[in-house]
Order: C-alpha cells, then sequence, then structure tokens
C-alpha cells in the first residue's frame, strides 16, 4: 500500500513538473498485459565495472545494486530523482565511476553509488538508453512526448553532450548499439503518420550521416529493438522482433551481414532478452526466457544446460557475466562453469553517502521491502557484507554454479511497484502504449499552439 501511494504521488509530481515528457516515461515504464505479474521476482538485466576494476554495478528491477570494499548496497531510483520503474541504463565513466541515464537526465555517480545531491545534470533530457562506444564516446537517446526523439554523443567520456541528430515529431529511438568496430552507432525505433499508423526503422548513424531504413514485421510483430553488432568488421548486425499478441509468443532474432540493409531470421525462441558477441565476434550469446544459447561463426544457436534462465549477458574482454535470479557469475571456459560475481543475497544496506543521507531517505521503504523479499527468497541467514571489492577475477577456470533454490518460474517483467526496471525484451503492447501517449501528447501540444 504504501508502495501504491508513493507511486502514485511521484506520478502526480513528474507529471506536473514535466507534462508530456513524464506521462511517455511512465508508459514506458509501467504499462504491461494482465498476465505479467504487477511484482515480478527480482532480477539483473546489465551490469559494468568501473573503469578500474574496483566497484560493480549491477542493474536490476528493483534499481542499482552496487558492490565495492564496502559490501553490496542498493541504490532505489528515486534516490536518483527517477520513476519507481526506469531502466537506468549506464555505463562506465573515465573517473572510475559511472554515468546513469534516467527521465531527468544523465547522472554521475562514483564508485559508491553516490552523487552531489545538488550537482548538474550532464545531459538534461530524458534518457532511454545509454551506450559506450570505442575511443570514449558515449552516446544516448531521448524521448519527447511532444516531439521526436534525439541522439546525442559525448567525446568526453559524459561531461558534455552534443545534439547528433533530431528525428521530427513522430518519430522515436528505442534502442542504441554502438558500432565496435566502427565510427558510429545503430539505431531502432518507430514512426507514426497522421493516421497513428506504426512504421518500423533501424540503421546506423556515422560520421558520413544518418541511414534509418524502414523495416518490414511479422502481422502478429509490433517492436524492433536492435541488440548487438559484431565486433569484428564484418558489418553483422543482431536485432529482435517482438510480438505484442502475448509474452508467450516467440521472438524472433534478425540478421544483418551487410550493414542492415537486409535481414534474415536467425533465431526464432521464446522469451529473447539480450545478445552479445565474444571479443573475436567468433562467438554469439543469447539470453533467454528458455535458457542460454551460444552460436558459433555465424551458425545456428544451440541451448546450453544452466538451472535457472539467464536475464542478461554481458561481455567484459574474455570474461561473460550472466544474471539470473540468484546474482552475477562469470564464465571463461564456454559456460561450463561459473565464478560467482555478486550474490542478491549480499546486499546488506542502501546506498549511504557521506553521511547526507539522501540515498537512504529515499530508498527507506524500498530498502525494507527489498530486506523482506531477500529473506523469503534466500533465507533468514543472509546479507553478510563480500570480503572485499569484487574487481573482475582472475583469468582462471572457474568454479561450478551454485545450486538455486527452487523457483516460481515467474516471467520477469518491466514494471515493479517497489523500483527499477531494466533492458529487457518488451512486454507484450508496449510500444503501442508508449506511442499512443507519443500521439496524445503530440495531439495536445498541437491544440495549445
Amino acid at each position: 500500500m504504501h508502495a501504491l501511494r508513493r507511486l502514485a504521488a511521484a506520478s502526480r509530481r513528474n507529471a506536473a513538473r514535466h507534462g508530456a515528457r513524464a506521462l511517455l516515461f511512465f508508459g514506458l515504464a509501467c504499462w504491461r498485459p494482465a498476465n505479467v505479474s504487477a511484482h515480478p521476482p527480482l532480477r539483473a538485466s546489465g551490469a559494468a565495472w568501473t573503469t578500474n576494476g574496483a566497484a560493480l554495478a549491477a542493474r536490476t528491477n528493483r534499481g542499482l545494486i552496487i558492490a565495492s570494499d564496502r559490501g553490496a548496497q542498493l541504490l532505489c531510483p528515486m534516490a536518483l530523482g527517477a520513476f519507481p520503474n526506469e531502466q537506468l541504463p549506464l555505463v562506465a565513466a573515465s573517473d572510475g565511476g559511472w554515468l546513469v541515464g534516467t527521465s531527468q537526465g544523465v547522472l554521475h555517480l562514483d564508485a559508491r553509488g553516490c552523487r552531489d545531491p545538488d550537482g548538474a545534470r550532464l545531459l538534461a533530457s530524458g534518457v532511454l538508453d545509454l551506450v559506450s562506444a570505442s575511443g570514449g564516446d558515449v552516446y544516448a537517446i531521448t524521448a519527447d512526448a511532444s516531439a521526436g526523439s534525439s541522439l546525442f554523443r559525448s567525446g568526453d567520456s559524459g561531461q558534455s553532450f552534443e545534439l547528433v541528430l533530431q528525428l521530427p515529431e513522430r518519430q522515436f529511438f528505442n534502442s542504441v548499439v554502438a558500432d565496435p568496430a566502427g565510427d558510429g552507432v545503430y539505431l531502432a525505433g518507430e514512426r507514426v503518420d497522421e493516421q497513428d499508423q506504426v512504421a518500423h526503422f533501424i540503421g546506423a548513424v556515422t560520421a558520413q550521416g544518418a541511414a534509418l531504413e524502414a523495416i518490414e514485421l511479422e502481422p502478429e510483430e509490433s517492436l524492433v529493438r536492435v541488440l548487438a553488432v559484431e565486433p569484428a568488421p564484418a558489418h553483422v548486425v543482431v536485432a529482435g522482433a517482438f510480438s505484442s499478441a502475448t509474452s508467450s509468443q516467440p521472438s524472433r532474432l534478425l540478421r544483418s551481414d551487410d550493414a542492415g540493409r537486409s535481414w534474415r531470421t536467425w533465431q526464432a525462441v521464446p522469451g529473447l532478452q539480450q545478445v552479445s558477441f565474444s571479443a573475436d565476434g567468433e562467438t554469439a550469446w543469447m539470453s533467454t526466457d528458455a535458457g542460454l544459447w551460444r552460436s558459433d561463426t555465424g551458425g545456428p544457436f544451440a541451448s546450453l544446460p544452466l538451472e535457472r534462465a539467464p536475464s542478461c549477458v554481458v561481455p567484459d574482454g574474455d570474461l561473460l557475466v550472466v544474471c539470473d535470479a540468484l546474482g552475477l557469475q562469470g564464465t571463461r571456459d564456454g559456460a561450463r562453469s561459473f565464478e560467482p560475481l555478486l550474490r542478491f543475497a549480499d546486499v546488506t544496506a542502501p546506498v549511504s553517502c557521506d553521511g547526507s543521507g539522501y540515498a537512504v531517505l529515499e530508498c527507506r521503504n524500498d530498502w525494507q521491502e527489498f530486506s523482506l523479499e531477500r529473506e523469503q527468497v534466500f533465507g533468514s541467514g543472509t546479507g553478510a557484507a563480500l570480503p572485499g571489492p569484487p574487481g573482475r577475477p582472475p583469468a582462471s577456470a572457474g568454479t561450478a554454479a551454485p545450486a538455486p533454490p527452487e523457483s516460481n518460474g515467474t516471467r520477469a517483467a518491466s514494471c515493479s511497484l517497489r523500483a527499477g526496471g531494466g533492458a529487457r525484451a518488451p512486454v507484450a503492447g508496449e510500444p503501442l502504449a508508449l506511442l499512443a501517449l507519443a500521439a496524445w501528447a503530440s495531439r495536445r501540444a498541437a491544440r495549445r499552439r
């Protein structure tokens, strides 16, 4: 009940303050079909080490979990001035912290998960996604319900941003991926015409300009997201096409071998989450509701036996980070063995910064609920502090993954009454809710003009 009241109050405050943009973000974060649980299990959807490897931030559907020599601590979205269900994309910053995207802009966190509560936002626009590129560049895509999306670039590790591309009104980006072998990014999104008909596009933005090409989806599909680009200069781009009919419909993994000019179905799989490539581009990894999958040299995917369904696959050099219901694990031997990186059971407290208590105060109720959930899932004997800074594990054969408690098998969804979302496969109908809100806001703004 307290969570519902806080959620409603936050919605009213932000809608009054930011108008249509607030409604856009709230709709993006919180729409869900009736068959998806209102409070999904704790799941991670991404991770990033600091540049010196001394601290690890995990993005979850309860907020960020910061693991350092202070232990593992929870940073809820409200402590960042964000909506309770935002995705909170993050990348490593050059000074040993992180850059985090929120509906209020890009924020800087230090290695403790702390920010100056009076500090300026680095990019004062609602951020849907944030990625690092080669050479230290950082790209952000933003949303404005009364206009179109924008692409921004930072050439100084997030200290300042410049506008690269502004889409026309009623055109929106939904995902961005950096090209590790080039000087630009790939993006996907939607266009809405005057009859509110939706068309989809995908393509690249480089120093030579933008080439966003239309892409045709199957009749039952309503969304396409760009997912990964192969590191080798082979022009291989991977995207996902998702159905709006039901969350149980298979999603399609799409592959382009010519830099996005043409596409073919690479794999049909239920519950597609994320795709990543190994550093040499020879191996592709895919996390899905049906488990972890692997493809070598562009061939078909094969399922690998795991005790828990993975919710993310994040490459870090020769280490592959795999998220699941218990935390984060790493593998260097093709998923034959794993080494623990972060256990949710070890999260001991909310982030506390220099005695100011701003994060503790904002996260107080979220932390109480998180602690109760942790005890229910992992037992009462949890919460011991980590022995030291996690760092990147040494290049050695890991340890076998521990046996998990029995899972209830609930599918991870994008909206929780308590806190944070994560980069994830969309739930059914999400793009239609987003675009309907955007179209409504655009018409309202036009009437006011």
